[in-house]
């Protein structure tokens, strides 16, 4: 017989190969194995002889799969049986009842996976409409990536990654071989996601990490409070033996009880003066009353007064540590493995948004995954930054941690916030979606999760069809504006604003230019003022215009809308830049800039805007105020631009005069030409009149 050594090496070989061959050599295998078995009569080993029926049943659900319907599903169902081969029982250690256990659970488990798959691609045979054979897919591959058997311990290090392999594939070749009326569904898609991003990620009701943090902190109470109960247990009949004792002698042992206490939690249990800390909990009791001068009674009790042992409490006190330290391990295990699961899921729910069959995403199912998603990146990032500013914490699975999180990143900002949605998704679901997403960027740990949750809502407004657009934005920005320029707690930033922008500049300019004057004026603080004059500065830009949504006719629309706001607004921005070049707070460093450019930019569009006279003509109030900047000004910079503005203006109002003078007399002469036409014909009737005045006069005088 080939001793076990040797035949778990084999294993790991032949394992090992197979992983980096490409997937026809798993049919080549299992046809050679079974080659083996009808010439030779070779038999795989088993543990027990009950498994002989097993593993033929097994055999003949492999055999009977088609191959012609998901060919990529019977290809992992092969691949999954490599996985049941074993070196069978070391011959020599026949101790090992542990490993023995694993084999037969790994054997079993993948038995029923194989069934399970062997079930999908018969009902897809049948061309059952009622089931959703893309969920149970979804569910079975969910399972094997999360299994025991597939992580990489013993000697299936190999088989492990030939089995994730033969899982990505056949999930990606089901996802692009859907039929045009099938995509995936919500069902389909909250089984992924709560794969990849945790289960409390899906809870509608969550709070936040405060919640959590909350219940974190209770548990850990109540766990402190156990412990002091047990700490209390050990002492309380030292403690409540003599309550009759003088004062002070009692206050003078609280004191030193204190002290002692201190020592403890300072770290200082460690140190023992030399000799070995007794941490077994049998010997406690004796260590309590050695060295005492203790009478019992005759039933076994204690008379008069239990002296204290110093041992006792560095004894106690280290258990309990070791007993916080072996239950953090564990927690520490337990997340190191559920994030190492999430990161092999996360495969699964990047294929659907990568997969060439554009019909799987709906808008449903886009709009779905943004907040999970989000809220898994803000959990994983606080939590590798409490790692990082903790000594304490624990550095298990920070490696894990951060993989997962730029997976997330990457799909996030790559693909679903890239998707191009038909404008037709429900406006009340999208109401509630873009309100939780506000809420997400009030916890948002950093700059980069607000980047992504801004992105999330441009998303969100893209969605929703022309006719309920601009109430959406309106409900969303304007009281974001709001509290942007008046609150002093808050996570929101100027890129929300920005992202909107750049992404849809007619409903930026129709739903922030009023706001962003009026934050421009009264904002809490002056860099916030000079944020909006930025922004602001942007707004009257003309670089930036259409692809608001998808339909190129409301795009027009939008677009004569957006103008018209902006004239509507002119004169308000021109008052407020005008008090602006009066505020010694932002006519100062960098601040006067963003002023200057918002008032360079309106100024370029009011001369382009050859409607809007009366704005025109009302740029001359920033004359006077751009005038005693350039002379108060020590900046040679702000002088010159200063200067260049103002005659600018000059220009401008001065063509406006021109033209409106060029109008009035054009208007005089029309009006002199008229009256010229009118003049002859009543010279014509009055010498018609004349000569009959005179042949009458003439008749007379005949007479």
């Amino acid at each position: 017989v080939v001793p076990y050594s040797v035949r778990r090496t084999m294993l790991c070989r032949l394992h090992s190969l197979l992983s980096d061959c490409k997937m026809e050599m798993v049919d080549f295998v299992c046809q050679g194995w079974q080659a083996l078995e009808q010439s030779c009569g070779a038999k795989a080993w088993s543990q027990n002889d009950d498994d002989d029926d097993d593993d033929k049943s097994i055999k003949d659900v492999i055999y009977s799969a088609s191959s012609i319907s998901l060919p990529s599903v019977t290809q992992l169902i092969k691949a999954l049986y490599l996985n049941l081969l074993s070196p069978g029982r070391d011959e020599d250690n026949q101790g090992k009842m542990e490993e023995e256990e694993e084999e037969d659970d790994v054997k079993e488990d993948v038995n029923e996976v194989i069934r399970d798959l062997a079930d999908i691609i018969n009902a897809s045979h049948k061309d059952d409409d009622d089931e959703n054979h893309l969920d149970s897919l979804a569910q079975i591959c969910i399972h094997i990536l999360s299994s025991h058997f597939c992580n990489n311990t013993n000697y299936r290090e190999g088989s492990c990654k030939l089995v994730r392999d033969c899982v990505k594939t056949a999930w990606i070749e089901t996802i692009a071989e859907l039929p045009n009326k099938e995509n995936v569904d919500s069902q389909v898609m909250g089984v992924l996601l709560e794969a990849a991003c945790g289960e409390q990620t899906m809870d509608e009701t969550m709070q936040g990490d405060e919640d959590n943090r909350e219940d974190s902190d209770d548990e850990d109470e109540d766990e402190d409070d156990m412990q002091d109960e047990q700490t209390e247990s050990v002492f309380a009949s030292a403690v409540n033996l003599n309550l009759d004792d003088d004062d002070e002698n009692m206050e003078e042992k609280i004191e030193e009880k204190i002290e002692e206490e201190k020592e403890i939690n300072d770290g200082d249990i460690n140190d023992t003066d030399g000799d070995d800390v007794e941490l077994d909990p049998s010997t406690l009791e004796s260590m309590l009353l050695e060295d005492s001068d203790v009478e019992f009674d005759g039933e076994g009790g204690i008379l008069g007064e239990l002296e204290h042992h110093a041992g006792a409490d560095k004894a106690l006190a280290q258990l309990i540590k070791m007993k916080q330290e072996s239950r953090k391990a564990g927690a520490d295990d337990r997340e190191k493995s559920e994030i190492s699961t999430r990161l092999r899921c996360m495969v699964l729910l990047e294929s659907v948004f990568t997969s060439k069959n554009k019909s799987v995403l709906s808008n449903q199912v886009v709009l779905m995954a943004t907040l999970p998603l989000l809220r898994a990146r803000r959990i994983l990032d606080k939590s590798i930054q409490s790692s990082k500013d903790s000594i304490q914490s624990s550095q298990v699975g920070l490696g894990e941690k951060r993989a997962l999180l730029d997976r997330i990143n990457s799909l996030l900002r790559s693909k679903v916030l890239k998707v191009k949605l038909p404008g037709s998704a429900d406006i009340e679901g999208c109401t509630t979606l873009a309100n939780k997403i506000m809420e997400e960027i009030q916890k948002s740990p950093n700059t980069t999760h607000t980047s992504l949750c801004s992105l999330a809502l441009v998303l969100v407004i893209k969605a929703v069809d022309s006719q309920h657009v601009l109430t959406l934005a309106k409900d969303i920005y304007v009281p974001a504006l709001d509290e942007w320029s008046s609150k002093k707690r808050t996570k929101l930033s100027g890129v929300i604003f920005d992202d909107l922008l750049s992404k849809c500049p007619s409903i930026a300019r129709i739903t922030m230019t009023k706001s962003l004057s009026t934050a421009a004026n009264e904002s809490r603080s002056p860099y916030l003022k000079s944020e909006s004059f930025r922004i602001l500065s942007d707004v009257y830009s003309l670089k930036q215009t259409g692809g608001d949504t998808a339909d190129s006719s409301s795009n027009n629309l939008l677009d004569n809308a957006s103008f018209d706001a902006l004239n509507d607004e002119a004169l308000s921005v021109l008052k407020v830049i005008e008090l602006a070049l009066q505020d010694n707070d932002l006519i100062k460093g960098k601040r006067v800039r963003d002023v200057l450019k918002a008032c360079e930019t309106i100024a370029s569009f009011i001369s382009d805007s050859k409607t809007n006279r009366e704005v025109r003509l009302s740029l001359g109030i920033l004359s006077t105020p751009l005038n005693l900047l350039t002379e108060s000004s020590a900046s040679i910079n702000v002088k010159n631009v200063c200067t260049k503005l103002n005659t600018k203006i000059l220009e401008i109002v001065k063509t406006q005069n021109e033209t409106d003078a060029e109008m009035a007399e054009k208007e005089l002469t029309a009006k002199n030409e008229a009256e010229s036409k009118a003049t002859p014909s009543k010279s014509s009737s009055s010498k018609k009149i004349s000569t009959s005045t005179k042949k009458k006069k003439k008749k007379k005088a005949k007479k």
